[in-house]
Order: structure tokens, then sequence, then C-alpha cells
């Protein structure tokens, strides 16, 4: 019963189901940000790139993932209590979250050298940062009793 299609059914229907102030637009969007982050993980196609490009090895793009991985981490160590401090909103969390995740992908769309695709890690700082804001969000967004079927799909995505 736990892997059962009427499971997935319920979680897709519960989480497209019309809510009182166009709240499932909101639930869809956040789900889609995640999904979308996750779908364009640059990692296959940066690989490619800087083989073309910088004629890096396997092993020389793993430093770089671990460099900007690493980063991340440090970014949302700190950025999380400096949120808290400055009382953030919640959508200025994701949207700051998703303006560097942009920006990372631009400077790395645009780097002429190594240097400068290495500065795009720099902009790995807050780009994680959106998971917990978005789960919060959908927290609110969804009563108590729908909430794990909502989640659900955002595990999923």
């Amino acid at each position: 019963d736990l892997i059962s299609p009427r499971n997935i059914t319920d979680a897709l229907v519960t989480t497209f189901k019309k809510r009182p102030k166009n709240r499932h637009v909101c639930i869809i969007c956040m789900i889609l940000v995640i999904f979308l982050n996750y779908c364009t993980s640059d990692h296959i196609i940066d690989f490619m790139y800087v083989k073309r490009k910088f004629l890096w090895r396997v092993d020389k793009y793993s430093y770089f993932v671990a460099v900007t991985n690493t980063v991340g981490v440090i970014g949302t160590v700190f950025s999380m209590p400096t949120y808290h401090h400055f009382n953030m909103s919640d959508n200025a969390i994701i949207l700051l979250s998703c303006g560097f995740c942009i920006l990372q992908r631009i400077i790395k769309a645009f780097a002429k050298t190594e240097p400068v695709f290495y500065v795009s890690a720099f902009f790995a700082l807050l780009s994680n940062d959106f998971y917990a804001p978005i789960r919060a969000q959908i927290t609110r967004c969804v009563p108590s009793n729908e909430l794990g079927k909502v989640t659900k799909n955002v595990c999923l995505s």
C-alpha cells in the first residue's frame, strides 16, 4: 500500500486543486522553482563546456564542483542566521536566492577565462537558500491535513 498509484494521483490532485486566493498557483510556482533548479542541473552541460573551452578533465572539473559546493554550504550556514537577524521575509529570501542562481549561470555562460568561471562559484553563496522558505510558504498555503500530499510533490521535484 506504500507504493500505490492511488497515492500518486491523490498527491497530484491535492497539489493542483483550486484554493482560495489562487494559492494553488503559488504552490505550483514554488514546486516549479525547485523542479527547474534540479532539471537545469548544470553539471553535465558545464563539464562539456569546460572540457571544450578550457580543456579541463574530470579531476579539474571535480575540484570546481567541490569549491562551488563548499561555498554554497558556507553561504547557507551564515546566511540563514543573517536572514533571521534582519527578519527577512520568505519571499525576499526566495527572490534573492533565485537571483544568485541566475547570476551564477550568466557568469558561467559568458566566462572566457578559467578565473572568471571560478568567480561564478561565489554566487553559489546564496543559491541553495530557497528550499526552506519554499517549504515554509507551502505550509502556509495548504491545510495541515493535505500538507503531506503536497510535500510529496516537492520531494519528487
